[in-house]
Formats: C-alpha cells, sequence, structure tokens
C-alpha cells in the first residue's frame, strides 16, 4: 500500500508536539519520465516548501519540578504502518493514529529512555505471542496466549521495540506488545555490548530488521567497531553476528518489491544505498539523492518509503560557520526502478547497466528553514 503523506513532528516552545502530514506529491513530478528528463538539471537552488499543513493531533509532555531529575527525552516513532508512538521523558506514552485521527493510551514504560534511544515496528506474530519467554513473563500458557491472539478483535498484531544505546539507562531495552493482559511494555535482555570496555555511546550506530531479527551495529566508526549483535524477537535471545559492521548509519528500510535493505551511507554526503544482505554485507547499490553545497553539515538523517519503489528523504543541514549559519530541512523525492522497468520507460540505452541493476531517479527537493521539526516518520 502506497503511503499519500509524510509525517512531520514539530516541536514548539513550551515543550508541545505536534504532527502533521505533508503530502508526498509535493516531491514528485507526474510521471517517472517528466522525472528522469528534468532530474539531469542541476539545481542551484532549493524552492522553499510551501505552508506545513496544519496539525492534525497535539502532544503534550507531561512537565513537574522534579522533571530536571529525570534523564528521559521526548520520543516518536512509526508504529505499524500508520500510527505514531508518542512517548515523554517520564515514561507516559500514547498511540496516535493518523487514519481515525484517534489516540490510545498505553501503560507506562519501566523507565524512561535518553536521547539516544532508537524504535523499531516489528509485526506481532503468533510465535511472538506463544513464545516461551513471553509466556514466562506474562505467567501464562501458549494455548491461552495463542486463543486470545487469535479471536481478540482489534488490530493487536503490531509491536515496538525501543532500545536505548545509552549504558546509564536501568532498563535499557523494552517492547511494547498485546497478550493476554492487553498492552503492556516487556523490559528484554539488555544488549551485550553495553558492557562492552571498549563500546562508547555514539550517533554511528545502525540498525536493521531482517523477518524476526533485530541487527545493530553500536559504532561504525572503524577506531571503535565492536562488531554487529543480533536480537532474536521470539526467543528474546541476543548473540554476536560477526565482527562486520551494517554499511548504513542510523536505521535502515527493508522494501520488499526489491528483496532489498535501504539506508544512508556512513560517509558523507550520506548518499542513500542499498544491500541484499545483512550477513556480512557489502552495499549493491549507491544513489546520490542529494548534492549538497559544500559548506552543508548533516547531522539527522530520516529515510521514509512511500511504496512502488518511491522515497522521500528528510535531511537535517548546517549550513555556514559558527558567526553566520542556516539550519533547516532539505526534502527529496527519489525513485528507484529495476533495470528492465528503466529500458522499458526509454530511460536508459540496453548497455547502459546491467540486467538486475537499479536505477535512482531525482524528482523535486524542497527545503524547510525555520521551523522546529523534531523527526520525520
Amino acid at each position: 500500500m502506497n503511503r499519500r503523506f509524510v509525517n512531520l513532528v514539530m516541536h514548539y516552545a513550551g515543550g508541545q508536539y505536534s504532527v502533521h502530514h505533508l503530502d508526498a506529491s509535493q516531491l514528485f513530478y507526474k510521471s517517472t519520465e517528466a522525472a528522469a528528463k528534468i532530474g539531469k538539471q542541476a539545481i542551484k537552488e532549493f524552492p522553499e516548501l510551501r505552508r506545513v499543513p496544519a496539525a492534525s493531533f497535539q502532544f503534550k509532555p507531561f512537565r513537574s519540578s522534579h522533571y530536571h531529575l529525570i534523564r528521559g527525552a521526548d520520543l516518536f516513532g512509526p508504529f505499524g504502518d500508520s500510527k505514531i508512538l508518542c512517548v515523554d521523558g517520564v515514561g507516559h506514552n500514547l498511540v496516535y493514529d493518523t487514519v481515525s485521527h484517534s489516540a490510545q493510551a498505553m501503560p507506562m514504560m519501566h523507565t524512561p529512555k535518553g536521547p539516544m534511544a532508537i524504535s523499531l515496528s516489528i509485526p506481532c506474530t503468533q510465535l511472538h505471542a506463544t513464545s516461551a519467554a513471553a509466556c514466562e513473563y506474562y505467567g501464562t500458557d501458549p494455548s491461552k496466549e495463542s486463543y486470545i491472539f487469535q479471536r481478540v478483535k482489534g488490530n493487536h498484531s503490531e509491536s515496538v521495540y525501543i532500545m536505548d544505546m545509552s549504558p546509564r539507562c536501568l532498563t535499557p531495552f523494552e517492547v511494547l506488545s498485546f497478550s493476554s493482559k492487553g498492552w503492556l511494555w516487556r523490559h528484554l535482555p539488555p544488549p551485550p555490548f553495553l558492557r562492552d570496555p571498549m563500546y562508547e555511546p555514539r550517533w554511528d550506530s545502525a540498525v536493521a530488521v531482517k523477518g524476526n531479527t533485530i541487527f545493530v551495529s553500536p559504532s561504525i566508526a572503524q577506531e571503535k567497531c565492536i562488531g554487529t549483535y543480533s536480537f532474536d524477537t521470539v526467543t528474546q535471545k541476543w548473540d554476536k553476528a560477526g565482527e562486520w559492521v551494517l554499511p548504513f548509519l542510523g536505521k535502515a528500510e527493508f522494501v520488499p518489491e526489491f528483496g532489498l535493505w535501504f539506508g544512508f551511507s556512513p560517509y558523507r554526503p550520506y548518499n542513500l544505498c542499498a544491500t541484499g544482505s545483512l550477513d556480512s554485507p557489502e552495499v549493491k547499490s549507491v544513489f546520490a539523492d542529494l548534492v549538497p553545497p559544500e559548506d552543508w553539515s548533516f547531522t539527522d538523517l530520516y529515510l521514509v518509503y512511500l511504496g512502488s519503489g518511491r522515497f522521500c528523504t528528510a535531511k537535517y543541514y548546517h549550513a555556514g560557520d559558527d558567526d553566520a549559519f542556516d539550519t533547516g530541512f532539505v526534502f527529496n523525492g527519489v525513485e528507484v526502478v529495476h533495470h528492465d522497468r528503466a529500458r522499458e520507460l526509454r530511460l536508459i540505452k540496453s548497455n547502459d547497466y546491467q540486467t538486475g541493476e537499479l536505477l535512482m531517479i531525482k524528482h523535486k527537493s524542497k527545503c524547510a528553514t525555520n521551523i522546529g521539526i523534531k523527526c520525520v516518520l
């Protein structure tokens, strides 16, 4: 199913947040052929994004006189295909449905998570619901959990995992999932790399999901590399996957149409790239989704898959020096097509690409400055 909107979480003075739905059509031309023709022209400047749509939902985190003693951060992450998990720095949380525009309160997390926390939305299957680890935690048996999972009405086949990459967090790894006792947060075994004396919390981590397994590269910097770890979400056990690292920066997105994981290269200018395996992976393709000015540096990167080979990349940039600088987000609409499809559309010559290769087509780029975007989902 294709997505019509890109969700923007905005942050305002006073600590309040709001969710806005950016129409993804602003980032794409009417046809692939038109984009291929226009996209070859060099971009001299980035048009300003039209006025951000009105907020569809507002979220006000809990604050108190003792808030400064709590080392938590306000977090937002995808929850299934059309929902957003909103968590405040204390651990209160709710799920906002972007389709029905309704909100559902959820139980508190065991402990607040810090700004280095990573959230992952993973479908909850009957294997998860009836796993020995889950049944032992809830004090139930597999037959009861199986009955509840199959018979209870409503959408409860979603779960979200939140992992704090800081070793200071008391409960660094939790999952929100449905059971015979309703929606509950369940603490999970902490990542073993948090106890590694060589590990230092950094922003250059990478994470990807393959089926029921989460792969995490705590640090992709060669001088601090401690390999990659895997977590089985059914057995709830950690393992050392290898000494290699994922070839991404941040979260990678699996796209079934291509059978590939897409993410951002860990090297400037952080191009879109893809790999076909998470077991000692190698980069299959690199796509220059954005050619930034020389004085631009990036801090936050977001990748949203819209369906039908189309992506939105959003990069938070810092331009200029400390005396005169500018900040903002640049949004890019890009489309990835197979070699055969590109040849059908006469976008390439027969001998330009080898069979099986992918071609990236740039669509539109928009810039958003002087607005407080917290994250892009």
